[in-house]
């Protein structure tokens, strides 16, 4: 086959045993409004019947999807994979299990062209369960656009990943994804993204997310884990300048609280009151307050803040 002339946007996908999914990822890239695009389908060792589906859609559709294959190697190898095949200005990303609304490539495209300085476009999305029943809505917010960096290392936010469109020349310049993190490489990339140039979104639902029980995110351990090695990346290796040793000193006091969140929440008061304690140093004064006054209801213990919630119920 004698390729034709450059696509706007190559579409990653990676897949692994998504036989059930499939098709219908497929099928909202087919049903897209905006025509000039490739479909970059990686098929990471699947043992079921993914690779066949996909391999009926690039018989029927040969000039713009094409089949990779891979011995199973995870997302992040699979991704990055697609993106040195890509041959688009833009890299968007679709998960084998989730779905764009039609006019998704047309939306950022537009985007791109208002904004072609942007270090990313990203957008609102959908979140639904493995039946694809709605869970809720997620709305991006004003206040993460423009320069985020910093603020993506202090504050929780809800950007998806998956819903972002990305210059390709952008993501060579930051190394594509990297293939030692395990979880927290979606925000490595975001985090060196937004220190090339501004973010930007387009304010409407235009991706649907299937959350599974599976995923990683549920391992909130794991997770951890790989927060500190992305600190570790981002900001060891030589000496820092003040700012930047503020900066990761806040970014480590955000990971400890959110540890102590969670304890807090299972009632584990004398962990819960030692990671509170670590994230009480740096960081935004809001979080802080926070931290210090759960500190304080830990010391009360389990009758103490039963006791509280009582107290609370009966003033509502």
């Amino acid at each position: 086959m004698t390729p034709g002339p450059d696509p706007v946007v190559s579409i990653v996908m990676p897949a692994f045993n998504r036989e059930r999914f499939i098709a219908a990822a497929i099928d909202s890239v087919l049903a897209q409004t905006f025509t000039s695009w490739e479909l970059l389908i990686v098929d990471d060792g699947s043992r079921d019947g993914t690779a066949a589906i996909a391999d009926r859609y690039a018989e029927r559709d040969a000039s713009r999807i094409q089949v990779i294959r891979q011995p199973n190697s995870g997302v992040t190898v699979a991704r990055n994979t697609a993106i040195r095949r890509a041959r688009g200005r833009y890299i968007a990303f679709l998960d084998s299990d989730d779905l764009w609304v039609p006019d998704k490539l047309d939306r950022q495209v537009a985007a791109f062209k208002a904004h072609p300085d942007a270090a990313f476009i990203y957008t609102g999305y959908l979140l639904v369960d493995a039946e694809g029943r709605p869970i809720r809505t997620v709305r991006p917010e004003s206040r993460w656009q423009g320069d985020i960096h910093r603020r993506l290392w202090l504050e929780d936010n809800e950007i998806l990943g998956t819903t972002l469109m990305v210059a390709r020349e952008m993501l060579a310049r930051v190394g594509l994804f990297d293939e030692a993190l395990r979880g927290a490489e979606n925000l490595d990339v975001r985090l060196k993204l937004s220190k090339l140039g501004p973010v930007f979104f387009v304010d409407e639902v235009l991706y649907h997310y299937r959350k599974h029980p599976d995923a990683l995110t549920s391992r909130p351990d794991l997770m951890d884990a790989e927060h500190v090695r992305l600190i570790d990346a981002h900001f060891g290796g030589g000496s820092l300048d003040a700012s930047m040793r503020r900066l990761k000193r806040a970014a480590l006091a955000k990971l400890h609280r959110a540890r102590a969140d969670r304890a807090f929440a299972v009632g584990h008061y004398r962990t819960a009151l030692g990671a509170y304690l670590r994230g009480l140093g740096a960081g935004p004064l809001r979080s802080r307050v926070h931290a210090l006054a759960n500190a304080g209801r830990c010391l009360i213990g389990g009758p103490g803040n039963a006791a509280l919630r009582r107290l609370k119920g009966r003033r509502v």
